[in-house]
């Protein structure tokens, strides 16, 4: 897969992926092994990657490219 994230939608993705793993492991119980907990956790992670590796698959399957400004063709 191709670089298809870049710019603000980047820095957003460091923000709000730490964010959902601070929740979920302080308020919403990830630690104790709740559904809500786990699956924020995750998703948390997941956001925190695309920031590092520029790649997002949800981006892939609906052709947005924030990396060059512009849907991808």
């Amino acid at each position: 897969m191709r670089e298809n994230v870049g710019g603000i939608d980047r820095w957003a993705r460091i923000v709000v992926g730490p964010g959902l793993v601070a929740a979920a492991l302080t308020v919403l119980g990830a630690r104790e092994g709740r559904w809500l907990g786990l699956g924020t956790l995750v998703a948390g992670a997941l956001i925190t990657d695309t920031f590092f590796t520029r790649v997002c698959p949800v981006n892939e399957l609906l052709h947005i490219d924030t990396a060059r400004g512009a849907l991808a063709r």
